[in-house]
């Protein structure tokens, strides 16, 4: 019977027959390349020089990154490197940005893991990597990788540093107020955008009138929200500009509020007690 050369444990370990065993010096070659005596073995054995090579060949990843040339992404799905070095052949198939770049690809078992990393060009070097995965025959969607310095300009907008102090008017401009106040008229009013975020008190004499305007004279941002009080002791008549539609309009009881809210293109939509 054939017996196993390699120290106990080592990664390598293959047949050749024993010496009692008198085998030429073919029998024992094919031993120690395929594991069987045979010149056309059903099955490389594991143990053999050929199963260790095939073990290798199969776990190995390419240094040597392969042009991808006009290849789409969706059918890249072995495992290795890849190279894209003209941007016109990403166009149309399926990169995450229609530029030169590198593409690691992972396949384990059918799921599959692409990193594709943009290079840009000259004079306009982008470094920004993106990733997908395809699982069960269907790839996501690209997400990219964010810089710190993107991060910042993202969210650096929406709020203020230690350094950075404001006036209650700025404060006002950027959040809603904690406290809602009033602005108080006594004769028909058009809404501004001084009402914005107050409380528009109507008081005038008979009930009155309280106009919305249209935005290519007032311009109002998107949600804008002034909340309208009748303490007057007669109906206040909520009505809109030409152009404009308030959805909910009616009138206002003496000592009722409600609330009107800006969802753009000059339509409103009204909530309270309007009749």
């Amino acid at each position: 019977m054939p017996e196993n050369i390699g120290a106990t444990g080592a990664p390598y370990i293959t047949k050749i027959p024993r010496q009692d065993e008198n085998a030429d010096i073919q029998t024992a070659l094919r031993l120690y390349h395929y594991g069987e005596d045979t010149n056309n073995p059903d099955e490389i054995s594991p143990e053999s020089l050929a199963g260790h090579l095939n073990d290798l060949e199969q776990s190995k990843v390419n240094l040597q990154a392969a042009d991808l040339l006009s290849s789409n992404l969706d059918t890249i799905v072995t495992t290795g490197f890849y190279s894209q070095q003209n941007a016109a052949n990403a166009v149309g198939n399926n990169y995450p940005e229609d530029y030169a770049g590198l593409l690691t690809v992972v396949n384990d078992n059918g799921v599959v893991s692409q990193v594709y990393h943009v290079i840009g060009e000259v004079g306009n070097i982008i470094n920004k990597a993106y990733w997908r995965v395809r699982f069960s025959g269907s790839w996501s969607n690209w997400n990219a990788f964010v810089t710190p310095s993107e991060v910042t300009e993202i969210t650096g907008q929406l709020y203020h540093t230690k350094s950075v102090t404001w006036t209650r008017s700025e404060a006002d401009a950027k959040y809603a107020p904690k406290f809602f106040t009033e602005n108080s008229k006594i004769a028909n009013h058009t809404l501004e955008l001084a009402d914005i975020n107050k409380v528009v008190n109507m008081s005038v004499a008979g009930g009155g009138t309280l106009t919305v305007p249209n935005s290519s004279t007032t311009s109002f941002d998107h949600g804008s929200v002034v909340n309208v009080y009748n303490s007057s002791d007669n109906v206040l008549s909520i009505v809109a500009a030409t152009g404009v539609v308030v959805r909910n309009i009616g009138t206002l009881e003496p000592f009722k509020e409600a609330s009107l809210r800006y969802r753009g293109n000059n339509e409103w939509v009204a909530a309270g007690p309007l009749y």
